[in-house]
């Protein structure tokens, strides 16, 4: 109901791009407002992967390697900003049961927020794998990933609020990042928290069975 009349309008404006010439004065208004159409696209993608019922396939994964992997696409864009970033593995960290097409989107978004947390200025992505300390409410061995940033950290208020669907402190997000993100490792059996320091960095640690 909502994506077919705002396929339309996006055609409309991009019909009414082209017949005005590349000089009009009118040119800057339809781009403009063509941007806060794909930005509601952006949006509506957002929540229908949020309130989908996730159908994970879990398997034996060997996290490090997944994250060196992933660590590796992002190190370019990463790098380009001043931000380096580095995967510590402890050797004796058990094998995860875990969706990695889903735990890929979750690890996406959070080197995504570290990466815009620490905006131009540059910095250090640290992200440590380690067998999880024994939790209390869970059974069995876990995996704890701990995915550190140096950026200016979240004041208390925001890390309250920093889980809480459509909630954003950036100007062209969502705000379900990091809902959809610990939506999916809570599907896992897992836990995401967050702890974070003002001019101190955020430390976000997934823990996974």
């Amino acid at each position: 109901e909502i994506r077919n009349p705002l396929n339309g309008i996006t055609t409309g404006l991009q019909y009414l791009q082209m017949q005005l010439g590349s000089e009009d004065g009118l040119q800057e208004s339809v781009e403009s407002i063509l941007g806060e159409a794909t930005r509601i696209s952006r949006l509506l993608l957002d929540i229908q992967l949020f309130v989908k019922r996730n159908e994970l396939v879990i398997e034996p994964t060997e996290v490090g390697k997944f994250l060196r992997a992933l660590s590796g696409r992002w190190r370019e864009r990463l790098q380009s900003r001043g931000i380096s970033i580095d995967i510590e593995v402890d050797e004796d960290t058990p094998l995860a049961l875990a969706d990695t097409s889903h735990m890929e989107q979750v690890f996406t978004n959070l080197f995504s927020n570290a990466m815009h947390a620490m905006g131009t200025e540059g910095g250090a992505v640290t992200v440590a794998v380690q067998p999880a300390p024994p939790q209390a409410e869970m059974r069995g061995e876990h995996v704890q990933i701990n995915i550190h940033d140096t950026g200016p950290g979240m004041s208390p208020d925001v890390l309250d609020r920093v889980f809480t669907p459509f909630f954003t402190t950036k100007q062209e997000g969502t705000g379900l990042g990091l809902a959809m993100s610990q939506h999916i490792v809570n599907a896992h059996r897992g836990t995401l928290s967050a702890q974070s320091w003002l001019k101190a960095g955020t430390v976000f640690t997934v823990v996974l069975p």
